[in-house]
């Protein structure tokens, strides 16, 4: 695991087969492959983490533990320096939650999700040809079924509005095009953290889309369902899956492949590459 200064730290648990449950309350325990650093496998159960420590040497796996202190000294930065945490935190616990709800998983036709950045934001950017990174959309969080194609979005505000949702629907738009560019181009489009980019770039992924509210009026939620978004909101214990009359799986195949323009972009239009002209950037 990555200790509070940013450096990897051998840790020890002890976990009985009982208690494996409100162990990965606040933690994720995951396989990463030792050679690319790639994360390979989350283990949810006490099965299957029997059976990677089995085959930990053989497989050339590493096993590695999230802790809710990793990071630590960067949140005890941003407090001392007055810059509030709780958004961070929101939309964090909000992706953990759709990747914990059965209901939710059940809803898609999925047997798991994965966080991806472990549940916090990712900002998605083109590189410009002086090599800086220009940012075209930022989302709250990613979950994400590899085997099944399947992409999650979740934005996360404390009382969605009609504005999320529009800005909701466009970040889906602008993420088909720059994964369907990144894919075509990789050298010219890079995430934060860049190794957000190797587990999205390549696949021809089904988007689905997720608004999360601590205060959720009854109108937005139907809104969201017209607008076939789902909705997590907070139940007193957490946030978890909702299920508005109205709403429908919203289930998006990639945009069919366009020669490169200048981005326009906009929810009643279809995605359109993102190069942009070098003198406007």
């Amino acid at each position: 695991m990555k200790g509070p200064d940013g450096t990897t730290e051998t840790v020890r648990a002890r976990v009985r087969p009982g208690e494996l449950d409100a162990f990965l309350k606040h933690r994720f325990i995951f396989l990463r492959d030792a050679a690319t650093g790639k994360r390979v496998q989350e283990l949810s159960t006490f099965e299957e983490l029997k059976d990677a420590l089995e085959t930990l040497e053989s497989s050339g796996n590493s096993l590695w533990l999230e802790h809710p202190y990793d990071g630590l000294s960067e949140r005890v930065n941003n407090i001392e320096k007055g810059v509030p945490n709780q958004a961070n935190a929101f939309e964090m616990k909000s992706t953990r939650a759709i990747v914990k709800d059965s209901e939710f998983q059940a809803e898609l036709k999925t047997s798991k999700l994965t966080p991806v950045n472990y549940g916090r934001s990712v900002k998605f950017c083109e590189v410009t040809k002086r090599g800086k990174l220009l940012e075209l959309i930022e989302v709250d969080g990613l979950a994400m079924n590899r085997d099944d194609a399947l992409l999650v979005v979740n934005e996360a505000k404390l009382s969605p509005s009609d504005k999320d949702i529009g800005d909701t629907k466009r970040k889906k738009y602008v993420l088909e095009t720059w994964l369907r560019d990144a894919a075509e181009q990789p050298d010219k489009f890079e995430t934060q953290p860049a190794e957000a980019k190797d587990e999205l770039v390549g696949s021809k992924w089904k988007i689905h889309l997720v608004l999360s509210g601590d205060n959720f009026a009854a109108e937005m939620e139907e809104e969201c369902g017209a607008a076939e978004i789902f909705v997590v909101r907070s139940n007193g214990a957490g946030y978890g899956f909702s299920r508005p009359s109205s709403a429908s799986s919203t289930s998006t195949e990639p945009a069919p492949d366009m020669p490169p323009s200048s981005p326009s972009v906009s929810p009643s239009s279809a995605p359109l590459p993102l190069g942009r002209p070098e003198s406007a950037v």
